[in-house]
């Protein structure tokens, strides 16, 4: 029999997260009104085909969290998750339609989110020159155990030094704006071109030394996404759109930069053995080959990877439950245990310890929303 975890109406309140969806909830009553007045003084909501398409399945996102109310365990959670992610999608929408009627906001809304990520990592820099690296600098084996360790404490405002991590990467788009729209002759433009040269520069400095995993491969995929888009804008959609073709010596040079790139990047970590290579190395053959390195990190012995392939096999089992809808929002971490827990530490098994998410987007929508809601998502 399975250890009763909590009463059927608790509320499973996340001490971290509460305070940003209060903020939040307080911010869409602030901003609310603002949008009322733009749609009585005359102001039409924008719906081209692509918005039909991003709100349409914003619209079925939400219609789905509705839905699969029917298979609730507890319905305070479901009700609590349903009204946060509500209002994320309201967010989105008065913050989009807003700018539609004032593209000038844009630059503001961008320079505002720059100068709070100068501010995250400001912080997290202060935190790091706080820091002891003395058994990192000594370590001759599991140099990536010592880092991760110190940047424990490197977190900034965040719970944690992989939410700092996320936000750095969601915010580096900003400080890149913010140089790439440089404007000579423009002292303000000059004092962006600074700070966003210099937020960019320590922004991937500690992504780099948090040694997050998926925030490593967040980059490296949306920078070859980035290159792929500019490519296919250069060579394919420009030359349609102005009737002026690429040249020859163009061309050969784009094809040859990446290449050439490629070729330089792998000469220099194969020739060059420095200790913070050495630490990224490790860091990702963790994720491929714990056993190699001797990473164990939970009372049952097991690696967060290994750990979390076990979680999400178990959340498949879920999803095969109730497919098309799912078994309702915030019910993820109620019913996950009932799939067994005899794979987990005592603490998980006693009731004591349970998961909050499968640290995995997509799977948790679709086992607490279904497939459908997946779609919208």
């Amino acid at each position: 029999s399975l250890p009763r975890f909590w009463p059927d109406n608790a509320l499973m309140l996340d001490a971290s997260l509460l305070p940003r969806q209060l903020l939040l909830a307080i911010y869409l009553l602030a901003i609310l009104p603002i949008f009322a007045i733009y749609i009585f003084k005359g102001s039409r909501i924008s719906f081209n085909r692509s918005e039909k398409v991003i709100f349409g399945g914003l619209a079925l996102f939400m219609l789905m969290h509705i839905v699969s109310c029917v298979n609730v365990t507890n319905h305070h959670e479901a009700f609590f998750h349903m009204i946060k992610e509500f209002m994320f999608c309201l967010w989105f929408f008065t913050i989009y339609q807003m700018l539609r009627q004032n593209p000038n906001g844009r630059e503001w809304l961008i320079k505002t989110i720059t100068a709070m990520s100068t501010v995250f990592i400001a912080i997290a820099i202060v935190q790091l020159a706080n820091s002891d690296f003395s058994q990192y600098r000594m370590a001759t084996n599991h140099r990536s155990y010592y880092l991760n360790q110190i940047m424990e404490k490197t977190f900034s405002t965040c719970p944690n030094k992989n939410l700092l991590a996320s936000l750095l990467f969601i915010t580096l788009p900003t400080t890149i704006y913010n140089i790439a729209n440089f404007k000579k002759h423009n002292v303000w433009s000059a004092i962006w071109l600074g700070i966003g040269g210099a937020t960019a520069l320590a922004n991937l400095t500690l992504i780099v030394l948090l040694l997050t995993r998926t925030v490593f491969a967040a980059v490296a995929l949306s920078g070859f996404v980035a290159i792929i888009t500019i490519y296919i804008y250069i060579l394919v959609l420009r030359p349609r759109l102005t009737g002026v073709t690429v040249g020859k010596k163009t061309r050969i040079a784009m094809i040859a930069a990446p290449v050439v790139a490629v070729i330089a990047f792998t000469t220099i970590i194969c020739v060059t053995e420095t200790q913070i290579e050495k630490t990224i190395k490790e860091r990702i053959g963790v994720t491929f080959n714990p056993e190699e390195y001797g990473y164990r990190n939970n009372d049952n012995g097991e690696s967060s990877v290994a750990m979390r392939k076990i979680i999400w096999g178990k959340t498949l089992e879920m999803i095969k439950e109730h497919p098309l809808i799912g078994s309702g929002p915030g019910q993820w971490q109620i019913n996950i245990p009932k799939f067994g827990v005899d794979e987990f530490g005592e603490k998980m098994r006693s009731g004591t310890l349970t998961f909050q998410r499968p640290h995995n987007d997509y799977l948790w929508f679709a086992s607490e929303v279904g497939l459908t809601g997946l779609f919208g998502y």
